[in-house]
C-alpha cells in the first residue's frame, strides 16, 4: 500500500506530540477553517491511489502557530524536530518526563518590552512559550531569556551569541545585600536599560554599584546601581540553534 507523503508522516507525528492525535483538534490548533484537509492526508486518493501532499496553507498554519518547529525537519526530515531541541509551544511533547525537566517561561527577543510590564503577572508568563531544560534543576524561579545583541560574543567558547537562549534562576533581592559571587554572568533586567546579559566583576555593598563587563572588546565596563534592578537571574543553561 502506498505510504503517506514523507511530509504528512512527520505532520502526523506533531499531531500525536501535540494534539493526543486527533486530527481535529490539532485543525483547531492551528487555526485551519476546516479539519477535512488536514484529515485529507490520511485518506487515499482512490484517484491515484496515493496520499495527497501537503497544501502550502498546511504548512505555513504549523509554522504559524509553532515557531519552534525546524521547518528544515519538516520539510526534509533532516535534523531535529526542534529547532533549540528544548523550546516547547504549547504543551510538553509526550515523549518528555514531565518530573526529570525544569520548565520556564520563554521571553523572546521581541517579548523584552512586554516582559518588563509584566513580569510579576502570571498570566502574562502562561502565555510565553515554554523552555524544557536540558535536566531538572533545584527550586526556585526560573524564566529563559532569547538573548539580542553580541555584546557578550568575543568569538570563543564562552561567548553568549545573539538568538541563544539562556535559563536563568532568579537571585531575590534579599540576597542583593550580601556580596555577590563575581566574577559571574547575570541575567539583569534593569528599569531603564531592559533585559540584558553581562559579567558582574565587582559589587560594592556600601554603594549597592555593581560593574558590568561584555565579553566584546569594543564594549567598555559599565557600572550599574542595583537600586534601578528590578530582577537578578544566575545562568543555569544556555542553548543555541546548531546549523
Amino acid at each position: 500500500m502506498e505510504a503517506y507523503n514523507p511530509v504528512s508522516q512527520r505532520i502526523k507525528l506533531l499531531i500525536d506530540t501535540y494534539a493526543d492525535g486527533s486530527v481535529r483538534k490539532f485543525s483547531n490548533l492551528i487555526n485551519l477553517a476546516s479539519s477535512q484537509k488536514l484529515n485529507r492526508l490520511f485518506n487515499l486518493d482512490t484517484r491515484n491511489n496515493k496520499y495527497p501532499e501537503p497544501s502550502f496553507d498546511i504548512i505555513a498554519s504549523v509554522a504559524n502557530k509553532f515557531p519552534t518547529i525546524n521547518l528544515n525537519w519538516l520539510m526534509t526530515g533532516d535534523g531535529n524536530m526542534l529547532l533549540e531541541g528544548n523550546k516547547v509551544n504549547g504543551a510538553i511533547p509526550k515523549s518528555v518526563d514531565k518530573d526529570s525537566v525544569t520548565t520556564a517561561p520563554l521571553i523572546s527577543q521581541y517579548a523584552h518590552a512586554g516582559y518588563m510590564k509584566g513580569y510579576a503577572d502570571e498570566d502574562y508568563l502562561e502565555a510565553q512559550p515554554m523552555y524544557v531544560a536540558k535536566r531538572k534543576y533545584s527550586g526556585g524561579k526560573y524564566i529563559a531569556f532569547e538573548i539580542r545583541g553580541d555584546s557578550m560574543d568575543d568569538g570563543s567558547k564562552r561567548s553568549i551569541c545573539h538568538g541563544d537562549v539562556v535559563l536563568g534562576r532568579e537571585l531575590y533581592r534579599h540576597y542583593w545585600t550580601s556580596k555577590l559571587h563575581v566574577p559571574m554572568v547575570f541575567i539583569i533586567v534593569h528599569k531603564q536599560d531592559g533585559i540584558v546579559i553581562k559579567e558582574v566583576v565587582d559589587h560594592n555593598l556600601e554603594t549597592g554599584i555593581i560593574t558590568c563587563h561584555s565579553f566584546n572588546p569594543e564594549n567598555e565596563d559599565f557600572n550599574v546601581n542595583l537600586n534601578d534592578v528590578m530582577q537578578l537571574f544566575y545562568i543555569k543553561e544556555i542553548s543555541r540553534d546548531v546549523e
